[in-house]
């Protein structure tokens, strides 16, 4: 296939953006696949930057530093790219790379041409602008011409799930891959130098990276070790202020600005520096950027100190348990220094910068990163060509009858109005509970009989057309997981089993519905689009097919028409193909309500509206997993009682991301929240009353959490005292284990049964409270009159969580269950 990667910046100008997007084309030219790149024409002298793939330059005006930086800049970039794409050869797919302009116009001409494009989220621009200026309308503009790109994406890159969560809270909804960042380890390698007394940083500095605490650091270092140099390597508009800085502090003559330098002339000044320095401003709105110019440093051995909030900081800490690779602390010139003395007096030794070097090839390594983009590109490309009837007879993925205009015979497409309806499909299934019957009873009709009369005319309505395929990797085991995908445990499981054995990939497969929670997946699929296109159900199954194992999540179909929604039907083709298949229990879906309502008098069946769909959905289930006897596990160890022979597979959650220093009890009235997505099954209704006599004496303060996006759900949990679950169903699950990780008092209804298992299984206490709705009242009183105790079940959280929830246990059970059993059965 021919693929188009559109950048202002390239191979070789020496930036991370080119390293990163020549390796992608790389990655493709590879592949055997046609690249074409739409850049700018570089600076004189700067050397050629192709290894193989064609790349066309255009003259643009630069900065005073030669940097294609300013709106103007980009501009001269933007305006004539508008013509070189909608002219350029036709691709199967684009790839972009901001600036924001730069995606919007590729927005608009591959609609025009009917192309799909990937769009590189590194990281939010809009956020940067609104440091970067005081005007409120030049971000707002941004902030459109931002979103506008990525939601026209068929699909997105990034670096961290902090970008993801980002991305989902300014309403982007296009899927989202996390390729993660890394070094180019052609270039970037340890070399064995003499080690100068000198600290680098090296990279673009802004106003959000918040360098100018280096040179108040180094001043303060060179207090005590005089004779050291700190040197800056790179485009920065602050470059004066901080040399004027460094002057006042008496160490001008200590503190270099150099201009940017090829990779070729960095890797050498790196190798001999004492360590380099990386920075992220506290309280500038990009807590969630990763400094990836650290692993650039690390490829050559060279010890890194961070200093700044975000991502970054807890990487350095789980590397140093592996490698000497150096120090996150506090952004402040003290701690700053404090760590740059520690580094002096105790220099890394040449055994251990080769240490470092090695650990960071082995896991970190650009071109991995390159090859994951590079399939994310390619399966965009590939749907593409088979929405236009396959690739042309030259294999370039070219359609020889269409050049991008109404040819003649061609058909112009109608107008496209499914985001129209799905913005109204999606406020209907967030207010369902507070329609009519008959509405609720319509909109259960469309998802429980897709090919009937109200199915179809949702299809048709929400626009079930082309779609993502899952992209098949290549690894000794690969795990397709899918479809629900619940508060994204499909996805974490992934990533759990990933971590847990090199040997294994795995990706999963999501269906999206209206008015669902962003939770992250690595194939996200609009539910029309299963319902409703042939050509996605076969275009995933030949994916799927691949696979070496296929975990079945919650017992639904994955293949839309393609075996008739048949899931029986869909194991036997996928035995057929030498797959092993395996189970996976969520809850409702085997979850008996008559059994259930014997076990615990607060059951939510006794309330529930669906109960007689639920019962008979649940006992087609059960009898489904006794007729094929695959391996089958549950998420919550509560559905034992319904699947006696399961085996548990914890849900995961990632506790750095949910981790919190922030007191509890401190002081006032208690903050007391519930989180609600279901009421029923949660009994919201029963909180507010049992707390009302609380509230009204000033112990406490209560609120009900709804629609939050989960990207805010750290902050949310942070911010309170205690997190109330839920006190119906007799289990704990995803939302209680993100509190306990944040450090929270955590009350439920949890059975004696369910904390028997997780100390059986374990060793460890569960550390929630017990209350129903008849005890609420004097629990939550009890452990506000006394925090020492509270305090202590609190702190009991995060290392229940790291022992059971993050993901290890997980991955143990279903490789030791299920992958290395023999036969997989």
């Amino acid at each position: 296939m021919r693929f188009l990667i559109v950048s202002r910046i390239y191979r070789p100008e020496p930036s991370a953006a080119s390293f990163f997007l020549g390796g992608v084309a790389d990655a493709l030219t590879s592949a055997g696949h046609e690249v074409e790149v739409l850049t700018a024409k570089p600076l004189p002298g700067q050397g050629e930057g192709s290894r193989g793939e064609r790349i066309s330059t255009f003259p643009v005006l630069r900065d005073a530093s030669g940097y294609v930086r300013g709106y103007v800049q980009y501009m001269s970039f933007d305006v004539p790219l508008a013509f070189r794409l909608l002219f350029a050869k036709r691709p199967a797919a684009v790839f972009v790379e901001p600036p924001p302009t730069t995606g919007a116009v590729v927005r608009v001409i591959c609609a025009i041409r009917r192309i799909p494009y990937v769009y590189d989220a590194a990281d939010i621009w809009s956020d940067a602008a609104g440091h970067a200026t005081s005007s409120g309308l030049v971000v707002r503009v941004l902030r459109w011409l931002e979103t506008f790109a990525m939601r026209g994406a068929a699909s997105m890159v990034t670096i961290s799930q902090g970008v993801v969560d980002r991305v989902r809270a300014l309403g982007v909804r296009a899927p989202i891959a996390v390729t993660g960042f890394g070094a180019d380890t052609e270039v970037f390698g340890y070399e064995d130098r003499e080690i100068e007394r000198t600290f680098i940083y090296a990279g673009t500095y802004t106003p959000l990276h918040g360098a100018e605490v280096l040179v108040d650091a180094f001043a303060e270092f060179s207090r005590t070790h005089p004779g050291y140099r700190l040197r800056f390597i790179g485009n920065s508009t602050e470059q004066e202020p901080m040399r004027q800085r460094a002057e006042n502090l008496g160490v001008g003559a200590a503190v270099e600005f150099a201009e940017a330098v090829p990779a070729e002339e960095l890797r050498p000044q790196l190798a001999s520096a004492l360590a380099s320095l990386a920075t992220l401003r506290p309280g500038g709105g990009y807590e969630y950027a990763f400094t990836s110019k650290a692993y650039s440093s690390l490829a050559t051995g060279c010890p890194v100190i961070f200093a700044g909030p975000g991502p970054t900081a807890p990487f350095i800490e789980r590397a140093a348990a592996e490698a000497p690779v150096g120090a996150a602390v506090d952004y402040s010139p003290a701690a700053i220094a404090e760590a740059m003395r520690n580094i002096a007096d105790h220099p890394r030794t040449p055994a251990q910068r080769r240490q470092v070097a090695e650990w960071t090839a082995a896991h970190h390594s650009m071109r991995s990163v390159t090859e994951r983009v590079a399939d994310t590109v390619v399966r965009v490309g590939g749907g593409a060509a088979a929405a236009h009837g396959g690739s042309a007879p030259d294999g370039s993925g070219e359609n020889p009858a269409s050049d991008g205009s109404a040819a003649s015979g061609e058909q112009k497409p109608r107008p496209d109005l499914s985001g129209f309806f799905g913005a109204i499909a999606s406020w209907a299934v967030k207010h369902r509970s507070k329609m009519p019957r008959w509405a609720q009873r319509t909109m259960e009709s469309a998802a429980r009989n897709p090919d009937g009369l109200v199915g179809r005319l949702a299809g048709r309505l929400l626009g079930g057309g082309s779609a993502p395929v899952t992209t098949v990797p290549e690894a000794e085991v690969r795990v397709y997981i899918a479809p629900t995908n619940y508060a994204g445990q499909g996805y974490l499981w992934g990533r759990a089993l990933e971590t847990a054995d090199s040997r294994i990939a795995a990706r999963n497969m999501a269906v999206e519905l209206p008015g669902g929670f962003a939770f992250p997946a690595d194939t996200l699929v609009p539910i029309a689009a299963v319902n409703a296109s042939s050509e996605w159900a076969e275009a995933e199954w030949e994916a799927a097919r691949r696979f070496t194992h296929v975990l079945v999540e919650a017992e639904r179909s994955m293949f839309g028409k393609r075996f008739g929604r048949d899931l029986e039907a869909e194991i036997a083709a996928l035995e057929a193909e030498g797959i092993s298949v395996a189970f996976l229990c969520h809850g409702t879906d085997v979850r008996d309500p008559d059994r259930h309502m014997e076990l615990t008098p607060w059951s939510p069946y006794l309330d529930d509206p669906r109960v007689d769909d639920l019962r008979e959905d649940a006992r087609e289930n059960l009898a489904l997993l006794g007729r094929l006897r695959r391996p089958t596990f549950i998420s919550t160890p509560d559905l034992a009682v319904e699947v006696p022979s399961a085996s548990w597979c914890p849900v995961v959650v990632d506790p750095e991301r949910f981790a919190s220093d922030g007191p509890v009890l401190s002081g006032g009235p208690a903050r007391v929240i519930h989180a609600s997505s279901n009421a029923v099954q949660k009994g919201s209704d029963r909180i507010e009353p049992a707390l009302a006599e609380l509230v009204a004496e000033g112990l406490v303060e209560y609120e009900l959490i709804t629609a939050v996006p989960t990207s805010e759900m750290p902050r949310v949990f942070s911010a309170a005292d205690i997190v109330l679950d839920q006190f119906r169903l007799g289990s704990y699950g995803v939302a209680a284990c993100e509190a306990m990780a944040a450090g929270r008092i955590v009350v439920g209804h949890v059975l004696p049964f369910v904390r028997e298992r997780v100390l059986r299984d374990f060793g460890i206490e569960l550390p929630i409270v017990e209350a129903t709705p008849d005890t609420l009242r004097e629990v939550i009183e009890g452990l506000v009159r006394d925090p020492e105790r509270s305090r202590r079940i609190a702190a009991a959280g995060p290392a229940f969580v790291r022992r059971v929830h993050s993901g290890e246990a997980s991955a143990r059970a279903l490789i030791d269950g299920w992958i290395e059993r023999p036969s997989g059965r």
